[in-house]
């Protein structure tokens, strides 16, 4: 089954949420192109947008601050974020290799070049629930609806996770 990048369904209950708003969103299945990179050792988590079957990219913090050892994590694609037992199509997958940007620097308030990619040993296989994000074509427009997405927990210590916008 061959899918187009980017090919999720906003929903207008969902578009009404961008600007603020609550909503019980915990399913995911609105954001396809988002995974959770989580680390077994550490019980951390960093949201990874998914653009190939094998690659997905992140933040070089996100990761760094837990562990660069890719031992350590495991990708849960899906609907259900990092509880696969919510699911019956949430994808697991071992982490091959984690490869942080070059140039990245620390400033004072400020991470340049924030970027980790993200190498799985087995390929996601895309559906309607895991699919990967379009890459822009063209720059960003003025007054342009953009979306950014990432994982998150409802309250502290939550064992749920939930997209927010």
């Amino acid at each position: 089954m061959f899918l187009v990048c980017g090919s999720w369904n906003l929903t207008d209950s969902v578009a009404s949420l961008l600007v603020g708003g609550e909503a019980d969103l915990e399913s995911g299945a609105q954001w396809p192109s988002l995974a959770v990179l989580f680390n077994v050792k550490r019980k951390a988590s960093c949201t990874v947008t998914i653009f190939s079957p094998r690659w997905m990219v992140t933040s070089l913090t996100c990761v760094k601050e837990n562990s660069l050892n890719p031992l350590e994590w495991v990708v849960f694609a899906g609907p259900s974020g990092y509880n696969p037992s919510a699911s019956e199509s949430a994808q697991i997958k071992l982490v091959k290799t984690i490869l942080g940007h070059p140039a990245s620097r620390r400033g004072q308030h400020l991470v340049s070049s924030d970027l980790a990619l993200i190498e799985i040993h087995d390929g996601l296989s895309f559906n309607s629930l895991v699919s990967p994000i379009c890459l822009a074509e063209d720059p960003v427009q003025e007054r342009q609806l953009c979306v950014t997405a990432g994982w998150t927990s409802s309250s502290e210590g939550d064992k749920h996770s939930f997209p927010s916008q």
